[in-house]
């Protein structure tokens, strides 16, 4: 097997090759075998490279950020339709939709009624309380 490496200017050469674009594909076609989902632990996993390296990749390589980002878009349809035709755990679902921008809000409507004026005159009852326990004391 013929690695083409790409070379650092500085430091330690990369691990990272035209050979790892390759698996990474690989990954994005097989990934069905062992994860409902694909995700990046998984690709890091398939790689055999830590998952620090797939962001770092991913900055630095124009290739690698596409395979990461058709990853996150792939990640992305799989839990909307897992979800909805529930294959998949919603609650699962719900927390990794997170990193696509969704968000779970439950909106809270107040129907009491309050008065300023009310919480005014509560609020100097209160001070006078106070302030007749503390003559007590002096």
């Amino acid at each position: 097997m013929d690695k083409k490496l790409i070379k650092n200017k500085i430091g330690r050469p990369t691990n990272y090759s035209e050979e790892l674009c390759t698996q990474a594909n690989q990954y994005l076609k097989d990934f069905k075998k062992d994860e409902p989902v694909p995700t990046i632990a998984g690709l890091a996993f398939f790689l055999k490279i830590p998952r620090q390296k797939i962001y770092e990749y991913k900055e630095k390589y124009e290739e690698f950020r596409d395979i990461v980002e058709f990853l996150m878009g792939l990640q992305e349809m799989k839990l909307l339709s897992g979800s909805l035709t529930n294959k998949l755990n919603s609650k699962i679902s719900t927390l990794m939709l997170t990193k696509h921008g969704y968000t779970n809000k439950e909106e809270v409507e107040h129907s009491g009624k309050f008065s300023l004026k009310a919480l005014l005159h509560e609020a100097d009852m209160e001070e006078k309380k106070y302030d007749k326990k503390r003559k007590l004391f002096e």
